[in-house]
């Protein structure tokens, strides 16, 4: 169920890394494995 309060408790977590570039590169490695495990023997970007 989707909330439009913006805090923790009603995301479940918190902030993911320390700055933006940490978050960033975080998101960008679970979107990739996300995409890899669904997608055998295609290029990075299918």
């Amino acid at each position: 169920m989707a909330t439009k309060t913006k805090n923790k408790e009603a995301a479940g977590h918190g902030p993911v890394g320390k700055n933006i570039s940490e978050t960033r590169r975080t998101s960008r490695l679970r979107r990739h494995a996300r995409l890899r495990k669904k997608v055998a023997g295609t290029a990075d970007r299918p």
